[in-house]
């Protein structure tokens, strides 16, 4: 006879999501349905405290907005997987996926990954401040190039459409230092 795999104690992590709330004073305020077997029942916030809430993964705005223009409507996960190896996709994509620890590279795949299976109210999307740096003697804008040899220059006439970057690029870049310089203007853009 085979031993069983499990004893009794042990613990297991099931996923329940609250579909309905009562008024605060009732009881049991919350309907949650168990995705196991989609079963519903009332419980109380005590109840709902030992439970472990769990999060939605976060993306920045800007590589949701890049994935909806290129991707979600008529792609799957997969057409984005071999564009980023192919190295079809804009740098701060690249950047998202691979330039972190080991752990958050595969949260941040995972939270990709969501977002192509159940849509963008499935993930949370975070909002990032760009800004637009020019210098402030003669006006030239900060510029960076797709190549990988010319990261950032200044130009008067760019024909670079949208010459905003984020906090973090800036700083790859070197150029964090412009928010403290006199000789730089920084102009913060609204998405």
């Amino acid at each position: 006879m085979s031993e069983l795999k499990y004893k009794e104690g042990d613990k297991f992590l099931v996923e329940v999501e609250i579909t309905d709330v009562d008024i605060p004073s009732a009881i049991h305020p919350y309907r949650i349905m168990v995705e196991l077997d989609e079963s519903n029942f009332w419980v109380a916030q005590e109840e709902l405290d030992k439970l472990q809430k769990v999060d939605k993964l976060q993306v920045p705005q800007r590589v949701v907005d890049f994935i909806k223009a290129n991707f979600l409507s008529s792609n799957t996960f997969m057409d984005f997987i071999e564009a980023v190896q192919a190295y079809i996709v804009p740098d701060y994509i690249e950047d998202y996926l691979f330039n972190c620890e080991s752990r958050e590279q595969k949260e941040r795949q995972k939270a990709l990954a969501i977002l192509f299976a159940d849509g963008i109210e499935a993930v949370e999307v975070i909002k990032e401040k760009k800004y637009k740096v020019s210098l402030k003697a003669n006006g030239q804008k900060l510029i960076r190039y797709s190549d990988k040899d010319t990261w950032f220059q200044f130009e008067s006439d760019s024909i670079v459409p949208e010459p905003y970057y984020t906090k973090s690029e800036l700083d790859k870049a070197g150029f964090g230092g412009v928010f403290d310089n006199p000789m730089f203007e920084v102009e913060v853009i609204d998405g």
